[in-house]
């Protein structure tokens, strides 16, 4: 019982922090998503616009995830913390978890394309590989302001 109210508890929070890295323009919210270079809402195909919008993806599927596993922990809570066995609740929270794990591949899929496929491309390698020679030569100062810590910690998950 004690399991399930705190597993609902933390999906919640993950849904919290979805939230908020969704829709805080303040602190680099991704949606709605934008060209990066020109701030247009207009949608496109190019690479400007896409990883944009696949983070957001990313984003609005964490709350996803988050809310439906918060049901789903909330129903299982209804089995295990009663002394009454609730098959409908049973039933609802088996439904409720296969949307939540359908949410999760949604996540995990653009989380793979962004980092399998956008992210090799040569010239990001390039790109960052200037970016850890600059930051090398300002003493971590662009990493800092830019990502909150150096480039290389951020190309190491690249590649």
């Amino acid at each position: 019982c004690t399991i399930e109210i705190t597993s609902a508890m933390w999906a919640l929070a993950s849904a919290a922090l979805g939230i908020n890295a969704a829709g805080n323009r303040g602190l680099g919210g991704s949606c709605p998503p934008e060209n990066i270079l020109t701030g247009s809402k207009h949608k496109g195909k190019s690479l400007l616009y896409t990883v944009p919008q696949g983070i957001c993806v990313t984003d609005v599927s964490q709350v996803l995830v988050g809310f439906l596993g918060a049901i789903t922990y909330m129903e299982l809570a209804s089995v295990n913390c009663l002394d009454v066995l609730n098959v409908g609740a049973i039933c609802g929270a088996g439904a409720t978890g296969l949307m939540t794990a359908m949410a999760g591949i949604s996540q995990a899929a653009t989380g793979v394309w962004l980092t399998c496929d956008v992210a090799q491309i040569p010239i990001f390698h390039k790109i960052l590989d200037i970016a850890t020679e600059l930051d090398k030569h300002t003493g971590n100062l662009v990493s800092k302001e830019l990502l909150g810590g150096s480039y290389d910690d951020k190309k190491r998950r690249l590649l």
